[in-house]
């Protein structure tokens, strides 16, 4: 008897609009699948989105920490960022952090 393992599936993330788009490159860089939010989209455009393509929504819209507004079970995470200011650089520190 074998015992199959499946391989993890890759992260993959959605950015919404109001995202500093260099965050792509930077999640590219580590190996990760990246797609941006075209500009404009009203929130349950970015959440369908975001289940069409399985992704973790990363935004700074507090719009989405209301859980009773998610009522979706197929994307596969919300990160709303309260960073301030929500800089890229902020960002690369916590991954410097995160690997020592």
């Amino acid at each position: 008897m074998s015992l199959l393992v499946k391989k993890p599936a890759r992260l993959k993330f959605l950015l919404d609009e109001n995202v500093d788009v260099r965050l792509t490159s930077f999640l590219k860089k580590l190996g990760f699948s990246v797609l941006v939010s075209p500009k404009g989209l009203k929130n349950g455009a970015v959440l369908t989105l975001a289940d069409k393509e399985s992704c973790v929504l990363l935004t700074n819209d507090k719009d989405f920490t209301n859980l009773r507004a998610v009522k979706s079970s197929k994307f596969a995470g919300i990160v709303v960022f309260r960073v301030h200011p929500p800089t890229l650089s902020k960002l690369e520190y916590t991954q410097i952090m995160l690997n020592m």
